[in-house]
């Protein structure tokens, strides 16, 4: 039964890998979608302090304090970055421009806006009164540490923008040898 699992797993791979249009503009597509998405909530969100913000006195469900308009367009923004730097790196993949140092930058842009975006999140959460502390444990007794998270992954997309930066100073050394 294993065996058969992994021979299917095979079969999946050997149909994505030889159809490598597919899952480039499989990606495409979804970036496309969410980066659309995040320039909406970002165009809506702007305007939307001084819109729902009622009197201080007007304690209705409606009521919408600027600190929390402004950590969500900061998250808002911190998402369209990665989304957008996440876009060109496809689009170049897509132009078989892989091994470029656009790319390497690219990745280094996307852990660093990974990081930053982590950061964003925690002072929210120590601004707006959820919690000030890293480690936190929700009601089920779970154990939340998405601050580390974020850094995990801000890490794993610096280190490959520094495989990729090793890479191209390879293949231009490489490209020079005949």
């Amino acid at each position: 039964m294993f065996c058969k699992r992994i021979n299917l797993m095979e079969k999946l791979i050997v149909r994505f890998n030889g159809e490598k249009n597919f899952i480039i503009s499989f990606l495409n597509v979804i970036l496309n979608i969410a980066f659309v998405m995040s320039l909406i909530c970002l165009i809506c969100f702007f305007p939307f302090p001084l819109l729902v913000t009622l009197p201080v006195y007007a304690h209705t469900k409606l009521y919408i304090t600027i600190k929390y308009c402004i950590f969500s367009e900061l998250n808002v923004l911190m998402v369209s970055f990665i989304i957008y730097e996440l876009k060109n790196i496809i689009e170049r993949i897509r132009k078989d421009k892989i091994f470029i140092i656009e790319n390497a930058n690219g990745f280094t842009k996307t852990g660093v806006y990974v990081f930053l975006w982590g950061i964003v999140r925690q002072i929210n959460y120590i601004v707006n009164g959820h919690y000030g502390m890293l480690f936190r444990f929700d009601n089920d007794g779970n154990l939340d540490i998405d601050i580390f998270i974020f850094i995990i992954i801000a890490c794993i997309s610096l280190v490959i923008g520094e495989v990729l930066r090793k890479a191209v100073k390879i293949k231009n050394e490489n490209d020079l040898t005949i």
